[in-house]
């Protein structure tokens, strides 16, 4: 019987191999059949200083895992290994940390009636002349694609180990995303999430700093050897909104990581507020095809997603960006744009696993169909490689094809639908 990819996880003492039906993808309803089997962990060392705890795991997000000792040498006797459990120094993975981490959920501010979002205002800064901004197609980037760029980047990368002697020394402070195996949240930012009110973008934005892109960043520095003493400011996100002819609008916030050059961007990341740019808001964003709206007259009454692709079309251009993240904390795209800026793809609008900060979440929670496999972190972490990869070809994730004219209606019927695959191209 054939049957699609196998993930196997390990919590509560017991081995989940869950078998995904064949062409399952992110949002699909059907659901994986699950195989319990118990599995005999190692000695455990609860005793981390913080909230941080270590068991005898090993295991990836998207392979096989199978459960190991972290301790060296042998147990003989009760004795020996009374005290070969208690002078263990745990361990775990750090390719596991990422694919099993989550988002504590945040309290959204007050408001009459929250339903009612934000209008956007007629932005007479953005408008251009006919066809100065030409954007031609927006085309599908396809779960399996990026499924198997994690995991071809992660077979690259190999693993690291998070050690729990280095956790009380404070080294991993860093890593501030809670995970189902080896991070709790901290107390102080459990409260601070009970009390916090998120309203602005730049509220978003703040979420974002302190735990996701802190977290994916000091991964990124793990692998590539970069001790905590040591500043890369390439891999600094920086607040851009003063390079944006938009100001103080209240409508986005952008922060970006520094290019090869001094007048670069390499990666744009624009957190909108999930109070004014909704469901339809995201879909419509995400929708493959020739553009509808027109980037260069912007009406009286815009439409939100119109606003967000003249915004980051305009940024992308002008500092020889080509990779973008649009996020409102709960639900994230990725995209990136052709070298001539024509042709741009992007995901659809991919759910992060945000729960409440005093839930005990398992690794069960984490394989519901609404979210989705790899999660939103593994797919950060690629897009941050990818964009930080000074090479013309893109090798991790390359750039959409260019396109030298606008397409055609006919042309767009024969690309089923405008859902054209990475592999095949146009």
């Amino acid at each position: 019987m054939p049957h699609g990819f196998t993930r196997t996880v390990y919590d509560d003492g017991y081995k989940y191999t869950m078998v995904y039906p064949p062409g399952w993808k992110y949002g699909d309803p059907r659901q994986p059949k699950v195989r319990k089997e118990p599995c005999v962990p190692g000695p455990s060392n609860p005793s981390i200083a913080g909230n941080h705890f270590f068991e005898p795991l090993e295991y990836s997000g998207l392979t096989d895992r199978q459960p190991v000792s972290a301790g060296s040498g042998a147990r003989q006797g009760s004795t020996e290994g009374a005290q070969h459990a208690q002078n263990t120094v745990r361990s775990h993975s750090l390719r596991a940390y990422l694919a099993q981490a989550w988002l504590p959920k945040y309290v959204l501010g007050a408001r009459v009636n929250q339903s009612v979002r934000y209008k956007w205002p007629f932005l007479p800064v953005l408008m251009r002349p006919p066809r100065a901004r030409k954007l031609y197609l927006v085309q599908r980037i396809f779960d399996r694609d990026l499924r198997r760029a994690i995991v071809s980047l992660k077979e690259a990368l190999g693993d690291r180990r998070l050690i729990s002697t280095l956790a009380e020394q404070g080294e991993y402070a860093d890593l501030t995303l809670p995970d189902t195996a080896c991070c709790m949240l901290d107390e102080t930012d459990a409260e601070f999430f009970d009390s916090c009110r998120l309203n602005a973008p730049s509220d978003v934005t703040k979420l974002l700093q302190a735990y996701p892109l802190r977290t994916v960043i000091k991964i990124i520095n793990i692998f590539l050897g970069i001790a905590n003493d040591e500043v890369c400011e390439r891999l600094k996100f920086n607040d851009v909104n003063h390079l944006c002819p938009v100001r103080n609008a209240g409508l986005f916030d952008l922060i970006a990581l520094p290019g090869s050059q001094p007048d670069e961007l390499s990666l744009l990341i624009m957190a909108v507020s999930p109070l004014d740019f909704k469901n339809d808001d995201l879909e419509e964003f995400v929708r493959v095809g020739v553009p509808d709206g027109n980037l260069n007259q912007i009406g009286a009454s815009p439409s939100p997603s119109v606003i967000l692709w003249t915004v980051i079309w305009d940024m992308c251009l002008k500092y020889n960006c080509r990779y973008f993240v649009l996020t409102t904390y709960d639900e994230w795209v990725f995209g990136n744009l052709s070298a001539d800026m024509h042709c741009a793809s992007v995901t659809t609008h991919l759910r992060a696993p945000v729960f409440p900060g005093h839930m005990s979440v398992s690794a069960r929670d984490l394989v519901r169909p609404c979210f989705p496999v790899p999660n939103v972190f593994e797919s950060l972490f690629l897009w941050i490689f990818a964009a930080e990869d000074d090479q013309p070809d893109h090798i991790l994730w390359p750039l959409p094809p260019d396109m030298p004219a606008p397409i055609k209606p006919s042309e767009l019927s024969s690309l089923d639908g405008g859902l054209i695959s990475l592999e095949t191209g146009l």
